[in-house]
């Protein structure tokens, strides 16, 4: 027994020990591997398949959109919502060395977590709810489903902590509503890119003339400057200081062609909301309970109320819509040859001009807010105290035919100064015309536009000898210029080459 024991203790011992130096080799195999894998990664870094091994955390535009199974349209409307930008990465995060212009993982996935988006894949879901309750007969169930329209006041919240915060804002978001007003004005609501959830081109021009009519009821005192693409203002509201830009109509629908203005659009949507609850906050703030029931009262006149047609219903509207419009086209509808006049195009861009500048005084949409402003009564307006000194106070100006898209321009400014907008030139104090008319007497005290402009700039009525028609008038100098030279920018220790670029910016490149 005593032999037996000791051979089987020296088995156990060479047991272990070859247990122990295969653990070894395992132990020292692992080391090496770690090491190497390290190495490794050092020399392949930077090569093209880098990205493999690299945590993904940029995706191209075609990458976003599977992530978010959504068109076009509807992930560059998401993006202006959430305000998400692309940007170009640099050469470690890049996933995708077919295009630079990528979007961050992290963004994408706060548009899948957005109200837009949730409302989205609410309206799909309700889509089916709908047409599933409808086939098996609980019609009922459709009162209960949850509400599928944006809640804007939310996203609203989200971009601006504070109210007041939206000022800085606010005079871009004019800028754009203008552009987009002036751009869509002759389209049809169902043309445009995308569903909207109200009439958006009726709340475009409603917000903007309700805009303009608080800057004539509060009196404001405007920088303005009259260049080639618009007129440039710059006003103080609330404390802050506000400049946008009024862009003039097209001289032709035609010029609007080929524009691809769907971001416009899209953008429009979110400024339109903003400017329609500054609108209301400026109003209240005047302190008078009739200016909150009269912007009520002028929405109602012109609401963007439409009624909410769901999903379904809207895509077989236009997919029978399609077929018949074919159908029509292709096997019905006789091709005619277009009747030619025998004119010159020279002609026909004349007589187009011509129209144009008689039908459009530069107004936004059919609103007329000097109308508009003559229902408000005269003492609730004499009882508002303003810093405006009413540099027009007491003219009565004629605007002329002549002044053509300055004439809504000119409306608001006069207004603004105190003046007030006759309708013959016998009852006028100051006649104003870009050129003398035919049979015209000459002891009108007719002048430029141009000396509204200036007058607001010099904070005094011009004389109306300087500025004939016809004549040699002074020349109309940007204010925004001097107002740099005398602002805090030449505390800046900034080069000549970089001063002279904000300059030219400022300027608006004239």
């Amino acid at each position: 027994m005593i032999i037996w024991a000791c051979q089987n203790t020296d088995i156990n011992r060479h047991k272990t020990q070859e247990i122990s130096k295969i653990g070894a080799v395992l132990l020292e195999f692992t080391v090496c591997l770690y090491f190497y894998r390290k190495i490794l990664a050092k020399i392949i870094m930077g090569r093209w398949y880098t990205n493999i091994i690299k945590r993904r955390t940029h995706v191209t535009r075609s990458e976003a959109l599977i992530c978010l199974s959504v068109t076009e349209d509807e992930f560059d409307r998401f993006c202006v919502l959430t305000d998400t930008h692309p940007f170009i990465a640099s050469k470690e995060d890049l996933t995708n060395k077919s295009t630079k212009i990528q979007y961050k993982l992290a963004d994408i996935h706060r548009i899948r977590e957005s109200e837009p988006y949730q409302k989205m894949k609410l309206k799909k879901e309700n889509a089916k709810r709908r047409c599933n309750y409808k086939d098996t007969g609980r019609e009922y169930k459709l009162d209960y489903l949850l509400d599928e329209k944006i809640d804007y006041g939310r996203i609203l919240l989200s971009k601006y902590p504070s109210f007041d915060d939206i000022y800085e804002d606010l005079g871009e978001a004019v800028t754009s509503l203008i552009i987009t007003e002036r751009l869509i004005r002759d389209k049809k609501r169902a043309n445009l890119c995308i569903r909207f959830e109200s009439d958006i081109i009726t709340k475009i021009y409603r917000e903007l003339s309700l805009f303009y009519l608080y800057l004539m009821i509060h009196r404001n005192s405007y920088k303005v400057f009259i260049g080639k693409e618009g007129i440039y203002y710059s006003t103080e509201i609330s404390g802050s200081e506000i400049f946008w830009k009024e862009s003039y109509p097209l001289a032709d629908p035609e010029d609007s062609l080929g524009i691809n203005y769907n971001a416009i659009v899209q953008t429009a949507e979110f400024n339109a909301y903003l400017l329609e609850k500054v609108n209301f906050r400026l109003f209240k703030s005047i302190g008078e309970e009739y200016f909150v029931e009269y912007i009520r009262s002028l929405r109602k006149r012109y609401t963007d109320f439409i009624e909410y047609i769901p999903v379904e219903i809207q895509n077989a509207k236009e997919n029978l819509r399609e077929n018949n419009e074919y159908m029509l086209e292709e096997h019905l509808k006789p091709k005619e040859k277009e009747p030619t006049t025998g004119r010159s195009l020279k002609d026909e861009d004349a007589e187009r001009e011509e129209f144009v500048q008689e039908r459009d005084p530069g107004a936004f949409g059919p609103i007329d807010i000097l109308s508009e402003f003559k229902r408000i009564p005269k003492g609730l307006l004499s009882a508002i105290t303003t810093e405006n000194k009413g540099i027009f106070c007491g003219e009565k100006v004629f605007l002329c035919s002549s002044t053509n898209t300055l004439e809504h321009s000119l409306t608001m400014l006069i207004i603004s100064g105190g003046g007030d907008i006759v309708k013959s030139a016998e009852e006028s104090t100051l006649y104003l015309c870009s050129v003398i008319p035919q049979n015209f007497r000459a002891e009108y005290n007719y002048a430029h536009p141009q000396i509204i402009y200036d007058s607001c700039n010099l904070e005094i009525l011009q004389s109306h000898s300087l500025y004939r028609p016809g004549q040699s008038i002074p020349q109309h100098v940007s204010p925004y210029k001097s107002m740099l030279k005398t602002t805090d920018l030449d505390t800046f220790n900034i080069s000549h080459k970089k001063k002279s670029t904000i300059e030219s910016i400022i300027n608006h490149r004239k």
